[in-house]
């Protein structure tokens, strides 16, 4: 996740100070958000070398561990989902490892645009040519969206009982 989008869950949370890998993600990044992360892209931290593969897609058990039952759900329509990567050269990195942007991917489609798309792909057809031309994104979420075109997708939460 990007360390910008902190602010944001704190807000929502009503907390303050959320701990690194709160979210449960493995890197928490500054500098780097999903606007300016693209799928595809290549990125070098410490002797890593890793692809951006996909958004994060936001799962009910953040809603249970936040004890929240809108958590995942607004994470969902914020887009500030975060990314995963693929790693294409093994290695190790540590906090405070600079992130060297080794290659933007070509066709420069932001987890951001990814996630509009996913969340509301009628209201976003003009990204849906630009999502077509992706080939580095992970095996099923071509499947995904033009499920969600079809409205054959179901996007439900877990509420916490």
């Amino acid at each position: 996740n990007s360390l910008s989008t902190y602010a944001q869950w704190e807000k929502f949370l009503g907390f303050k100070n959320m701990a690194y890998g709160a979210m449960g993600e493995n890197l928490c990044i500054d500098g780097l958000d999903e606007s300016s992360v693209c799928v595809g892209d290549i990125h070098k931290i410490g002797s890593l070398v890793l692809q951006v593969s996909q958004p994060r897609k936001p799962c009910f058990k953040l809603s249970k561990r936040w004890g929240n039952e809108n958590m995942a759900t607004h994470i969902f329509e914020t887009g500030l989902t975060g990314w995963d990567y693929r790693v294409i050269t093994p290695g190790s990195c540590k906090a405070g490892d600079t992130i060297k942007i080794v290659k933007k991917d070509e066709v420069g489609m932001s987890i951001f645009e990814v996630n509009r798309l996913f969340y509301a792909p009628n209201e976003n057809l003009k990204l849906l040519e630009k999502f077509n031309t992706l080939t580095t994104i992970t095996n099923g979420w071509h499947d995904d969206v033009k499920r969600r075109l079809n409205n054959t997708y179901s996007i439900e939460f877990m509420k916490i009982i």
